[in-house]
Formats: C-alpha cells, structure tokens, sequence
C-alpha cells in the first residue's frame, strides 16, 4: 500500500492490559512480522502505525501500546480520551491477568470517550492455559464486546483480529459520517423551503 496516500480514515487504536500480557509483541507481530520474547517493559505509552485497505477504504491505524504497570496508569488513562477502539488484553496462562479486565475496562469506560469500541484479546495460545476459551467468551459475553484469541509468538489469528476491528470501527465512522450529513442536508433543505415560504409571503 502507497504509504504517501491519504487515508480515507483514521483510526485510533489502544491496546491494554497488565504487564508482560503481550501487548508490545502483539503490535511487533502486527506492524513487523517480528516476535522477541526478551521485549522491554513499555514505559508509559509506545506508538505505531499501520496502512490497511479494508472495503476498499484506505485506513491509517494509530496503535498506541500503553505500559501495564500501575504506577503508570496516570500517564496511560491521559491517551483513553480519542481513541475509535481498544484491546483490552490478558494472558491466557496468568489468571491474575484474565481477573483484571474488569479493572481495565472500568478504566476505559471512566476515562475514555463513551462511543469506544471494546474487544477482548486473550493472548498466548501457544502456552499452557490456565483460562480457558469458554471463561473468555464469557467474560466478554458479559460486556458484550468482541472476543478474540491469538499467539504473538506464532502469529496465529494476529492480523485477523486488526482487520476485523477496523471493519468494525471503520463501519460505524461511516455510518455516523452517513448521518450526520443526512440531518445537515434535512437542515438545508428545511431552510430553503422556508427561505422560499418567507419570500412568498412577503410579495
């Protein structure tokens, strides 16, 4: 893809979760094709771009990787606000991990724009669980958001779950795009009628 073109949309992308879920070798896997098992420990906030085509749409991705530290949060929470979507993700053999999203979306919902597209990611497929698919499709079940599994490792299932998300987000962009130019051109019609009304009227 010509990365000099101007994309048809944007859109803003967080991915968070606790540290050493997988969250900086997710977006490596993504962006580079490149896994390192011996990633340093984001600190603070981390930001790559991505070109996509999706429905013919050309989109820039914006992929912020925020740091699972806690003594970080008041940087991170700063980046919630603008963003379209986030990741919220854990670590399929570290419950303590999967028992924390609930922290990370109640974060999201908090600080970020109320319109955000959640969807959660369980990482590392290829290790030994101690969460299993179904306690994962649960929990999402119960937020109602999209549920995704992958391996940063293998790179199994890595860039369906960014194409699928941008489907989705890039949909409703349009769809609110869609809209509201529908009710500014009920508007423009509306003043036009009673432009002329106003015109007859004053013969």
């Amino acid at each position: 893809m010509n990365n000099n073109k101007v994309p048809d949309l944007i859109i803003k992308l967080l991915i968070v979760g606790n540290s050493s879920v997988g969250k900086s070798c997710i977006l490596s896997r993504y962006c580079s094709d490149i896994f390192n098992d011996t990633f340093m420990t984001t600190i603070g906030i981390d930001f790559n771009i991505k070109r996509i085509k999706v429905n013919n749409k050309n989109i820039k991705l914006q992929l912020w990787d925020t740091a699972g530290q806690e003594r970080f949060k008041s940087i991170t929470v700063g980046y919630f606000r603008g963003s379209q979507g986030a990741l919220v993700v854990y670590d399929v053999s570290d419950r303590k991990s999967f028992e924390n999203v609930i922290n990370w979306i109640k974060d999201l919902k908090e600080h970020g724009n109320k319109s955000m597209d959640l969807f959660l990611i369980a990482n590392k497929i290829d290790l030994d669980r101690v969460v299993s698919t179904e306690e994962g499709k649960n929990l999402a079940k119960n937020y109602n958001i999209p549920y995704f599994e992958c391996s940063a490792k293998s790179g199994d299932n890595i860039d369906n779950i960014f194409e699928n998300i941008s489907i989705i987000i890039s949909q409703k962009i349009i769809k609110i795009s869609d809209s509201n130019k529908t009710i500014v051109l009920q508007k423009e019609h509306t003043e036009k009628k009673v432009n002329k009304i106003s015109k007859c009227c004053n013969i």
